[in-house]
């Protein structure tokens, strides 16, 4: 069944790498797109401008960017900007625009922002994308999106990850939810179940989450423009 299942994955990949960019299947659609006929060309170093206007999605896509190893600074010749644009009464409406050397993302709310940094963040890693040592080509597109459902969740059920270190689990959950916001959702319930520790109550785990782990990854998930919220047990239900 893994055999199979890798193949198709594989055939999956060719058939998106060889698509023609006019035909870009992206998720979520969005509800707006328009595809240059000719890719974009970025090389690996980067400013962010706009910072001051929307400091958390900035924050967001640096933090990407040097995960990536990508160089940062104010001089550079590739330049992301995040802008105040006119919203059409949606709350998480955005605009992105790529072209060479330049990509505009547009908001009139920091939420909406969110999503537009999330979208480009995850056209980095389609298969469309094609990197070498020194640039990368990524589609020319006009977006214009928003959502239809207010809330889009993700319960994450975490209670039982074990034999996981704390550490391992953390990073685990993280990559996750940035992945979360990358693909547009703005809610995740973070469902720990029984196995966390306090001083009303002894988790029968042996790696129980830690009050600095769930403080972590509520400012993580906040991080990323997703809400969390916990999800727990009742006593009665962790030792029936």
């Amino acid at each position: 069944m893994r055999h199979w299942l890798g193949i198709a994955l594989l055939l999956l990949q060719v058939a998106c790498a060889s698509a023609s960019t006019s035909a870009l299947v992206l998720t979520p659609a969005p509800k707006e797109i328009a595809v240059g006929e000719t890719p974009a060309v970025f090389g690996y170093e980067w400013r962010i401008e706009g910072k001051d206007a929307f400091p958390e999605a900035a924050a967001w896509l640096e933090e990407e960017f040097r995960l990536r190893g990508w160089e940062v600074s104010d001089g550079a010749p590739a330049c992301v900007s995040l802008k105040s644009a006119e919203g059409n009464g949606n709350p998480e409406y955005y605009t992105l625009s790529i072209t060479d050397g330049a990509v505009e993302l547009g908001a009139a709310t920091r939420e909406g922002m969110f999503r537009a940094a999330g979208r480009f963040l995850a056209l980095l890693k389609q298969p469309f994308t094609i990197y070498d040592q020194k640039s990368f080509t990524i589609p020319a597109v006009a977006i214009a999106d928003w959502p239809d459902f207010p809330v889009r969740l993700m319960s994450l059920t975490m209670t039982f990850w074990e034999p996981f270190n704390t550490a391992e689990r953390l990073d685990s959950s993280k990559r996750i939810i940035s992945a979360m916001a990358e693909h547009g959702f703005n809610t995740v319930a973070i469902g720990i179940g029984s196995n966390y520790e306090s001083k009303y109550f002894k988790s029968n785990f042996p790696t129980p989450w830690s009050r600095a782990d769930l403080e972590e990854l509520v400012r993580f998930s906040k991080s990323r423009g997703v809400v969390p919220f916990p999800s727990t047990s009742f006593v009665s239900h962790s030792v029936s």
